[in-house]
């Protein structure tokens, strides 16, 4: 019972991974030194942010890197001219490597948290039900009761708490490993997060599990400059 108890109040992990995937017949074969490494997710500011960590990992660790928002600081209006010209530039700076980042989908869950009443001061609800005078006790047991004086001066009030409607975001995360010479995925993990309180600080988070998990997997070596 005790351990049980201890596991519910542990905090949980800001990012938890959902669903992971490697292409074991290919990983390790080859040796990836240039990476391009492009973000999908819902805004062009977002993107910045988690390129931005990504690539401050992977130049710590020997790789060059291009970031997708270098190459392409404006948005496309057609998706189709966004793609091809994406894999235009890939081919023309000769990167070995691509790893996409991308938001999959958002799930928002909205509840309502009901108004209370908050005892301010006086006596509980419990003591105001005084007893009934008897004759050996002409007045309610309650002392407050026996003047106006202290009943005023006791008389309970109550502040009221309005209700509140509160909604909880669940954000999915995907991180996708491709060959850049032959297009094919190598390797592919899910991820989700909930109510992240910042994105600088989930990113930074983010990424390093990513970069851990791809070097622990055997899909990027450190290089040594």
């Amino acid at each position: 019972m005790i351990v049980v108890l201890v596991q519910s109040c542990a905090p949980s992990k800001p990012i938890n991974t959902t669903a992971s995937w490697a292409n074991k017949s290919k990983i390790g074969v080859k040796k990836y030194h240039k990476i391009y490494i492009i973000g999908l997710l819902n805004t062009k500011a977002v993107n910045s942010i988690v390129e931005n960590d990504m690539q401050t990992l992977a130049v710590a660790r020997g790789f060059d890197v291009w970031r997708n928002q270098d190459v392409f600081p404006y948005d496309f209006d057609d998706k189709e001219v966004a793609r091809t010209a994406t894999l235009e530039k890939i081919k023309d700076v000769q990167c070995d490597g691509i790893l996409a980042i991308a938001l999959k989908d958002v799930q928002s869950e909205t509840s309502y948290t009901g108004g209370s009443s908050i005892v301010v001061s006086g006596y509980s609800p419990q003591q105001q039900a005084f007893q009934q005078p008897t004759a050996s006790s002409p007045y309610p047991k309650q002392e407050y009761y026996n003047t106006f004086n202290n009943y005023y001066y006791n008389y309970q009030t109550v502040s009221s708490k309005p209700g509140y409607y509160h909604t909880d975001r669940t954000y999915f995360l995907e991180a996708n490993f491709y060959d850049a010479i032959t297009g094919e995925i190598l390797w592919a993990i899910q991820s989700k997060t909930f109510n992240p309180k910042d994105i600088e600080g989930i990113s930074k988070l983010y990424c390093q599990e990513l970069v851990q998990t791809l070097e622990k997997e055997g899909v990027l070596k450190p290089i040594k400059k």
